[in-house]
């Protein structure tokens, strides 16, 4: 680089440094708007890559759809492995793209429409993983009922397969068709499954026993021996697909299909992102994992206690050697764990120590949205019908924050937030909150009574 001769009397014109570096400054500008113009991987495209690039080396893959090259005007999707004719959009409603799941990545979205292709092969085992994102009911109902189908190949009720959600349960259900004069049989989860947030799916049958698994926790399973009926002429479906299932407004920007089961430690590193887990929390997620498929419950959650003892002390690990932590696979290790002690005490039926669990994460700021959307409304907890203020004043503003929840739960959540607030010393908010319990509209008026007799107490802890 030339140097410049009278430094003290150069000027932005006159230097020739300044005149070079200002030629640089143009040109990386101009480069850098030209690579965003031509769509430049953004930030985090490399772990996209790094995550794509895992799925592609599970054994025994047979179909993935990633959905990027799809349009509004070209909606078509091919599988990055196995059968060339691609996902086609079908259906009235014109589809819409948008961004998926992490930056960098293309969902669609649909109601009564779905993507189509060739039905995916099943000899006795298969495997779907699914991240899809759903916003609530679609505009078409299921024999009357407020159902919505996410995925579908034939009608999976009397052949195939498909994965259903209901409403107002936001419970799944992942079900194998079955002749007549049988139908479908079905493994079943009743944990709510937020609105709003990306969840990964994971639907498993090994040719004895249907698991269901969201975001890393199995949550349903059940005994099947019998044999996978084809779908005949059916085809795959991803969205609306009739058969007495309505549709379903959510997004979707991500479908794998195996020809197996997946093992635990694999649907842990789908949820983890494809990052490197250690072997000793593989093995201990997979003890966990195996303690819920029996429904040992104390079991389960002594597991999972140990598992979050161990992601932590491996997280810390690894932050005091390279200076990162949070957003690690060991932190999503922590959370899964989280979750899953949470998820087995409350299948123990010790619901106020659950209902604390769930409070626990709301408190911790790294909690990913899909967990804190499930924590928040398991924060309710009732005795013989009295409600027992378990979880942080927070936890009950974000519970009463929720635009969909009940109006008797709204009553409840909001009673809990004063009770709270009255156990905290701060007597002044408490009052607010049972004047405003007292305006619901769910409140009877003997309730309501009683609420402004507890407004008026209040004062006591004021002053």
């Amino acid at each position: 680089m030339p140097t410049c001769p009278n430094p003290a009397s150069a000027t932005m014109h006159s230097c020739p440094c300044t005149r070079l570096l200002s030629t640089l400054l143009v040109l990386y500008a101009s480069g850098a708007s030209r690579a965003a113009a031509e769509g430049a991987p953004p930030a985090g495209g490399e772990e996209k890559q790094a995550y794509e690039a895992m799925v592609l080396r599970l054994p025994d893959l047979v179909r993935y759809y990633t959905f990027d090259e799809v349009t509004a005007e070209n909606p078509q999707a091919a599988s990055r492995i196995g059968e060339p004719e691609p996902l086609r959009y079908g259906g009235p409603d014109a589809p819409a793209v948008v961004e998926g799941r992490t930056p960098g990545r293309t969902a669609v979205r649909r109601d009564h429409g779905w993507m189509e292709g060739p039905a995916v092969p099943v000899d006795g085992a298969v495997s779907v993983a699914v991240w899809f994102r759903k916003h609530g009911q679609g505009s078409q109902l299921g024999n009357h009922h407020t159902n919505g189908m996410i995925l579908a190949q034939g009608d999976g009720y009397w052949s195939g397969l498909r994965l259903v959600t209901n409403y107002p349960q936001r419970d799944l259900q992942f079900q194998l068709g079955r002749p007549q004069p049988a139908s479908a049989i079905t493994a079943h989860s009743t944990e709510p499954v937020p609105d709003g947030t990306w969840h990964l799916l994971v639907a498993a049958w090994d040719g004895s026993r249907m698991r269901l698994y969201l975001d890393g926790l199995l949550l349903g399973a059940q005994e099947y021996t019998g044999p996978y009926t084809p779908p005949g002429s059916g085809r795959l479906r991803i969205g609306f697909a009739g058969a007495g299932i309505g549709s379903l407004n959510m997004d979707v920007d991500e479908a794998a299909f195996f020809s197996r089961a997946l093992e635990p430690a694999e649907v842990l590193r789908l949820t983890a992102g494809g990052g490197d887990i250690p072997e000793a929390l593989l093995g201990q997620y997979t003890t966990a994992t195996g303690a819920m498929d029996r429904g040992d419950w104390p079991a389960a959650e002594r597991a999972f206690s140990r598992l979050m003892e161990m992601a932590d002390a491996a997280d810390a690990a690894k932050a005091r050697a390279s200076y990162i932590g949070g957003g690690s696979a060991e932190s999503a290790c922590h959370f899964v764990a989280a979750w899953g002690r949470a998820a087995a005490t409350w299948r123990a039926q010790r619901r106020r120590d659950a209902v604390a669990a769930y409070a626990a994460v709301l408190d911790q700021p790294a909690a990913p949205e899909s967990l804190r959307a499930v924590a928040v409304r398991r924060c309710l907890y009732a005795e013989r019908g009295i409600f027992d203020a378990v979880a942080s004043a927070e936890a009950y503003r974000q519970l009463l924050a929720l635009t969909d929840l009940p109006e008797q739960d709204r009553l409840e959540a909001r009673l809990s937030l004063a009770e709270r607030l009255l156990r905290d010393g701060d007597g002044a908010a408490a009052r607010e909150q049972y004047e405003l319990a007292a305006a619901e509209p769910a409140i009877g008026d003997a309730r309501r009574w009683d609420v402004r007799l507890q407004a008026t107490n209040s004062r006591l802890v004021e002053g």
